[in-house]
């Protein structure tokens, strides 16, 4: 077949050249009456002017083109490879395609229904009367159509998208939306159908286009009617209220409030065309990745920044809620949004009150506690006037007072740094340092305390050095309160083992052999101010934010901690701190004196009863 072009380089024609014993016969034995002719000559006009010579012969970069065409001549549905063999000469091979797979039969005929066949390309093959209605075109001139032709531009691209995914995954498709012909003058009565399309194919399998069904759905546009009159009453309520309030579909917003503006301090005609405009109006520092993608199927609650001319704080709370219909499919979504910068405000203001306050009473208490430590000292030192029984009763009531000092100023501890972790200003401070001879310098400075009341302590480890970046106190409170957990829940005459491994963390494991936790209750020993209720520990005495703030000192460190136990059988606690080198530190003093060792130990092991 040679094509022929006219003088702005356009096909307009096509010449059969020649055919091969096949075609002939597809032809009926006519192909040497038409050998030479041109396709105008040879075809009836309807179907010679269905033919798009440019789609036909226009491969980008591909071996062959292909699609279906009618014959009327023939009565024959031909499946057409078109593969291009010199300037302007083409090899077409056709292929009948079963009459009977793509014509409706009667019953579809006069279906109630929207029904129609298209081909790969998208066009007409056939279509029932119901569909002629719809489109108030005749059945002559939708078949070769294609959507572009038939349906407003809202539209056609959309049923496009969705017969290649019908096609594509050679599946039963369900959707639902308006069909609207562009010989519909009234756009508002357009109605909503539920559509279902499937690919139909050739005895080899072969994808030979799609089938549809539409039918429409009065229920839902009873629906939109009343949801219709809801919004024009909505927008009349919120036009004047301090809160945004938008109404939007999937694709862009409907109706936005006049507060907009005000509150975002611009104008929010891009929604109004696209809502994945949305993460613009926002500080970008608020929006994360996941956020650039519009989600509108659950409700949603945030709270954000929004960008301003002046770049000053502002902050705006917002929920949105999907509006379904009957099959749960959200149709539409309300948006709420109030600016909370005054609230924000306050509640910052009212965090750095609290947090001086607690800087105040911490210097009010410890005060006063230092100077019974103080008053302490000096009586011991005098207490070698009494007698050996004076002196051991004195001693004695001098002791209490001593631990209890301590158990209050562990308390006061906890709770102030609770309190700075809560807000973010606990100083944290990590220094390059060998993280193994740290331990274990813990584990000797309480070894003796711990064999005065008859335990043993183990230390062991599978690397004799390790130096990591770590803040010292903190890891010293790390230890030490978890050595404090071990004695107090150990079985009388118990072993407590420490071990450190390495491998990505330094895992520093402390495990006792006492009377253990419920494996139900293990997850909740973390939570702050939680105390097993256990009768056998009813005499262990503990404020419930040991283990709290330990969780909260090892999640500074970028680490984690877990617990395992077993009733009767002890319980096991591992802290993983990252291997990690400090770049740039700060030089501190990395000793810790041996006095200082034991004031700490004698702070944190001050609720150790026996």
């Amino acid at each position: 077949m040679r094509v022929i072009k006219n003088e702005d380089d356009k096909y307009t024609d096509a010449q059969l050249l020649d055919g091969n014993k096949s075609f002939n016969l597809l032809l009926e034995g006519k192909l040497d009456k038409i050998k030479g002719k041109f396709l105008s000559q040879i075809m009836i006009s309807e179907d010679f002017h269905r033919i798009d010579f440019k789609h036909f012969f226009q491969f980008n970069g591909k071996n062959k083109n292909t699609s279906i065409l009618y014959s009327t001549n023939l009565d024959k549905h031909l499946n057409c490879e078109i593969y291009p063999a010199g300037k302007d000469i083409y090899i077409v091979e056709l292929t009948e395609v079963n009459y009977n797979n793509i014509k409706f039969s009667t019953i579809f005929k006069n279906s109630p229904f929207i029904v129609w066949i298209k081909d790969r390309d998208g066009r007409y093959i056939d279509v029932n009367e119901k569909f002629t209605k719809k489109c108030n075109k005749p059945y002559h001139e939708i078949i070769g159509s294609s959507d572009y032709d038939l349906w407003i531009q809202d539209y056609f691209n959309v049923y496009k998208k969705q017969d290649y995914e019908v096609m594509k995954s050679r599946k039963i498709c369900h959707y639902q939306g308006l069909i609207t012909s562009v010989s519909d003058h009234d756009y508002e009565k357009s109605r909503i159908y539920d559509i279902t399309k499937w690919p139909y194919v050739d005895t080899q399998g072969n994808v030979l286009g799609t089938v549809g069904i539409a039918i429409e759905i009065i229920d839902k546009v009873e629906l939109r009617e009343n949801l219709k009159q809801n919004e024009a009453n909505f927008t009349e309520i919120t036009k004047y209220s301090e809160e945004v309030f938008i109404i939007s579909d999937k694709n862009k917003c409907l109706y936005i409030s006049p507060a907009f503006e005000k509150v975002f301090e611009q104008s929010p005609d891009k929604l109004y065309q696209d809502i994945s405009y949305w993460p613009e109006y926002f500080h970008s520092d608020d929006i994360s990745t996941s956020e650039t993608n519009v989600s509108l199927d659950n409700t949603v609650e945030f709270i954000k920044r929004v960008k301003t001319k002046n770049n000053l704080n502002k902050w705006v709370w917002g929920k949105s809620f999907p509006i379904r219909d009957e099959r749960g499919n959200t149709i539409k979504n309300i948006f709420i949004i109030s600016d909370i910068t005054k609230k924000k405000d306050q509640e910052e203001e009212l965090e750095n009150l609290k947090i001086d306050f607690f800087a105040n009473i911490s210097h009010e208490l410890r005060t006063p506690l230092n100077v019974i430590f103080s008053a302490l000292q000096f009586l011991k030192l005098k207490s070698n006037v009494f007698i050996d029984n004076e002196l051991d009763f004195i001693n004695k009531y001098l002791n209490i007072i001593e631990q209890n000092g301590y158990r209050l100023l562990k308390l006061v501890n906890n709770l102030i740094d609770t309190t700075k972790i809560d807000a973010g200003y606990l100083e944290y401070t990590p220094q390059n340092f060998d993280i193994i001879n740290f331990v274990e310098d813990i584990c000797m400075s309480v070894s003796d305390f711990i064999s005065q009341h008859n335990m043993t302590l183990v230390f062991d480890t599978d690397i004799e050095e390790k130096v990591i970046g770590f803040d010292l106190d903190m890891m010293e409170r790390i230890i030490l309160n978890l050595l404090s957990n071990a004695i107090k829940f150990n079985s009388p005459s118990g072993k407590i083992e420490v071990s450190i491994s390495c491998d990505e963390y330094v895992n520093i494991t402390i495990k006792d052999n006492g009377i253990g936790i419920d494996t139900d209750k293990l997850d909740s020993v973390f939570g702050r101010f939680e105390q097993i209720n256990n009768k056998k520990v009813h005499n262990k005495e503990g404020s419930g934010i040991g283990l709290s703030l330990v969780k909260s000192l090892v999640n500074i460190h970028n680490g984690k901690i877990t617990a395992s136990s077993e009733i009767n059988n002890g319980t096991t606690f591992t802290v993983s701190i990252p291997v990690n080198i400090v770049e740039n530190q700060v030089q501190l003093n990395n000793t810790v004196s041996d006095d200082n060792k034991v004031n700490r130990m004698n702070v944190e092991f001050s609720d150790i009863y026996f």
